[in-house]
């Protein structure tokens, strides 16, 4: 038996609750018909994205599951039930688990070209690669209402639920870094860009949480189904 030691009991190795964060398989291009968001809007699966769900499901069927929770959009809620289905779970729906939204404040029928045009558009992707925050985004929610919102549905569902319970969420790139970066205590917005079907670990015990594992995709590559 592995002793334990104050490093361990920190980073709560061995805790018995645990967050399993998936990030949703690839999903179809969409129908916006803006070259600025050509994955945007709340598209299904694509084919590939169904297998990816399909081995994320295989992958964790051997593992205890006490609950399945996803966000509303039609990707995670499907990469959910891929999950689910193993395990005689009903997926758990929390809208504030949804994806960032960098358009929020887009006024109603413009694109962002349409707004910023091609100078305004460059200049903004330039400061987000600078900063690595959704706060150089103009007409995001803000880096701090998504954080916001995130951490009040880990709440609820962490309530919900003993602190030994093994629950999946199925999830989004921008929550599971949200997540992952509050954790650890950073200020950027971007930890890892996480890949369709991946999964992120989180510990829980004592009323805290440690991260363990960011984008396991194993069960991905030795299929050939890794994607971004």
């Amino acid at each position: 038996m592995t002793r334990r030691t104050p490093l361990m009991e920190a980073l709560l190795v061995g805790a018995p609750g645990e967050l399993i964060l998936v990030r949703h398989g690839q999903q179809a291009t969409n129908t916006l018909n803006d070259p600025m968001r050509p994955y945007g809007g709340d598209m299904e699966l694509s084919e590939l994205g169904a297998r990816q769900a399909a081995a994320l499901g295989d992958a964790l069927a051997g593992e205890e599951i006490h609950a399945v929770y996803t966000s509303p959009l039609l990707r995670a809620a499907s990469t959910a039930q891929a999950i689910a289905r193993h395990h005689g779970l009903a997926p758990v729906v929390d809208d504030d688990l949804q994806e960032f939204q960098g358009y929020k404040h887009l006024p109603a029928g413009r694109t962002v070209l349409d707004v910023l045009g091609e100078d305004g558009v460059a200049k903004m992707r330039e400061r987000f690669l600078q900063q690595r925050r959704w706060d150089a985004l103009e007409f995001s929610e803000g880096a701090d209402a998504f954080r916001s919102r995130v951490w009040g549905a880990l709440a609820r569902i962490r309530v919900a639920h003993p602190e030994d319970s093994r629950i999946v969420v199925a999830c989004h790139a921008g929550v599971i870094n949200a997540v992952v970066a509050t954790v650890l205590g950073m200020d950027t917005d971007l930890v890892s860009f996480v890949a369709h079907a991946s999964i992120s670990r989180v510990n829980m015990g004592d009323g805290r949480l440690a991260v363990n594992a960011v984008n396991q995709d194993q069960h991905l590559r030795t299929a050939g189904l890794l994607t971004y």
